[in-house]
Order: C-alpha cells, then structure tokens, then sequence
C-alpha cells in the first residue's frame, strides 16, 4: 500500500484549501497603533493585555569590518510555542496528520501545517487549529508514543529569543483515519513531494519533516547510498518499518576491479552481522 492519498490528490487538496479560504489583511502605520489594542511604551511596542509579542528595538555592535554597527527591530514572542505533528500507521505504512492553516503572512493564505499546535501566547480561538482527533491528543500522550520531543531556536536575525517545543507522538491503533476535509493523513514521503512545490508547508511542518527522518523505525532502512539505494529510497523511504534493505553491488562487471567486489561484500557482511546481534 503505497499511501492513503497519491501524490495528485495531496497537491489537489492543498490547491483546493488555498482556493475557498479568503481573509483581508490592512496594514497599520507604527504612529496609529495606540487605539488598536496595541500601545508605545518607550522601548517597545506591546499588546494591551500582553498577547501575541512585542516589537523591540535594538542597537547592535559587530566586529565585522563590513558593517561594524546597526540598530533594527526584533519581534519578542510573549511564551513558548508548541508544534507536534501526529503519526499513525495505516495499512502498516506511517502516516503524519496535515493541517490546512491559515496565517496572516503566508504568500498564499494557507499552508501545509502540523494537526496540533499551541501557538504562543493566547492566540485568538478563531485562529487555532481544531482540537486534536484522538481523546487523548499529544497533551495526554504517554512517554512511549512521543517519538521525538525538542525545543529548538526559531531564526534570530528578526526574532528575539524564539523557542519551539516540536513533537512527533504516534497516535494509538483506534484512532480513526476520517479527518475533517482541512486535514489529511500523508505519508512522508508525499509531506516530503510537497516540498517541492513553492509555498504548500509551513517552517514548523519542515522543521518535523527533517525531525521524522530520523526518527528510528518509522521506516525501511537502506544501507547503500548509490543508484540503486537512491531509487529505493525515493519509492519505499517511507513503508515497511523495521526493514533493512542491501543496495550493494558493481554496476559493470566487466570494468570492476576485485577492490570494488571485496568493499561491497564487506557492506553485505557488516549489515548481516549487525541484523545477527539484534536477533533479525
């Protein structure tokens, strides 16, 4: 079973969310804000009731010879953000739950996001994502279904202090594979084809797929990286877990020299031994 959806309907599904959802968006002069539930204070610019973040500024000094000083703005987000991306297997092959989110700064209005997010903050309820699918949701995961679980820095050339906890929880057998229409269960490989494509996923969703790669067991292991390793990687990387898959072997055996037969008979030598010692 190659995935629940193909890669053409994944794509039709992010074009089609990107189509219905419409929002208007007026920006506001820094000197008008006061009034708007934001006000100036003398070294920042602060939400009324402490939401959202602050606009700060700084001065800063650089040993560089090329620019040895600067002074510039930095957005202090108000709390720690959360991201974490649910797995579950479906036909034996490891699906991640997507969301079609919407955000104010996207180029196109929405994107390919984590299911279950906790933005910073108290972000308004009309901008949060629906609550997780299963009863439990990766708030009650227990410590065996959190199969990655980190916090990393966001970029700091415009933000100050940003942190993310990002979480990858694999969800239990029962929970169901219908979702509502502004989600779907992907493969990551399909989460991975999307990528190639000019705004379809979110920094936190790429930030997750980089993280689910190396996440152990989650798919077929390759050992091998030339022509034949490549391919099997580009179509099976993300079924049969708990597979070790060989890609050893000369490609001409007419030009071949006996150094080459004897490095990869030692690849196929090594990974036999290593699956003998874990009991496979």
């Amino acid at each position: 079973m190659p995935g629940l959806h193909s890669d053409v309907v994944v794509r039709s599904w992010c074009t089609t969310q990107q189509s219905e959802r419409e929002f208007a968006a007026e920006l506001l002069p820094l000197r008008e804000v006061e009034g708007h539930s934001w006000y100036r204070a003398e070294d920042r610019i602060s939400h009324e009731r402490g939401l959202y973040f602050s606009t700060v500024p700084v001065d800063v000094v650089s040993r560089r010879p090329e620019v040895t000083s600067w002074s510039q703005p930095l957005l202090e987000p108000h709390g720690m953000g959360v991201a974490a991306i649910l797995v579950r297997r479906i036909g034996g092959v490891p699906h991640c739950l997507v969301h079609a989110r919407v955000e104010l700064g996207y180029l196109n209005v929405v994107n390919s996001a984590p299911r279950s997010s906790a933005p910073r903050r108290a972000t308004p309820i009309s901008r949060r994502p629906p609550g997780p699918v299963s009863s439990t949701g990766w708030g009650g995961a227990r410590p065996e279904r959190i199969l990655f679980d980190t916090v990393l820095s966001e970029e700091g050339g415009r933000f100050l202090h940003a942190r993310n906890r990002s979480l990858i929880v694999e969800t239990d057998a029962d929970t169901p594979a219908d979702v509502p229409d502004e989600c779907r269960w992907v493969t990551l490989r399909r989460l991975g084809e999307l990528l190639k494509y000019s705004h379809h996923v979110n920094v936190q969703a790429r930030t997750l797929v980089a993280a689910l790669r190396m996440v152990g067991g989650s798919a077929v292991r390759i050992i091998g990286d030339g022509f034949l390793g490549r391919n099997l990687a580009a179509t099976f990387g993300d079924r049969f877990p708990d597979v070790t898959a060989v890609a050893a072997g000369v490609s001409s055996t007419s030009t071949a020299r006996p150094a080459q037969y004897d490095r990869e008979a030692e690849v196929v030598h090594n990974a036999l031994e290593e699956r003998r010692r874990a009991g496979r």
